[in-house]
């Protein structure tokens, strides 16, 4: 096999287990927070901090707030970031806001934006993402001829 051919091959593939990667992120991500709304239990805590986050350069540079957030669970205080973000860039900084905890692991909860439930929008975004750039390299690997006929 020449280096072209398996160029055509191993840079589709690492791609494709970037996309396998990114989609079990984003399950995770989805369970993670059906599960903390499912059996958490509720409170009310305060953000203490807001800070700009700041990721990827250039053109791709993205950015987030990263809340600190204080609450009282069972007695004892818990400070911390919460396990999932869905407030986007809205600051709450000093805002009493409601907090969903595991009643086992306190410190894994989630302080959503609209009080109620935990967006899914972007771990559904990561798992489409991930299932058309699996489509999307698997055409790659298996050449277009062979992959449509794959998916017929």
């Amino acid at each position: 096999m020449g280096s072209g051919m398996l160029m055509k091959v191993l840079v589709p593939a690492f791609l494709m287990l970037v996309m396998v990667v990114l989609g079990i992120v984003g399950l995770r991500e989805m369970r993670r927070g059906a599960q903390l709304e499912a059996r958490g239990r509720r409170t009310e805590g305060r953000v203490i901090s807001s800070k700009l986050h700041h990721s990827g350069t250039g053109e791709n540079r993205s950015s987030r707030l990263v809340e600190t957030i204080e609450f009282v669970a069972d007695g004892r205080t818990v400070r911390g970031i919460p396990s999932l973000n869905d407030t986007g860039r809205v600051d709450r900084s000093g805002m009493t806001v409601p907090v969903i905890f595991d009643p086992d692991q306190p410190e894994v909860f989630v302080a959503p934006e609209n009080g109620e439930r935990v967006s899914r929008t972007g771990p559904l975004i990561k798992v489409v993402v991930a299932v058309v750039g699996v489509l999307v390299t698997g055409g790659f690997i298996l050449g277009p001829a062979l992959f449509l006929a794959v998916l017929v």
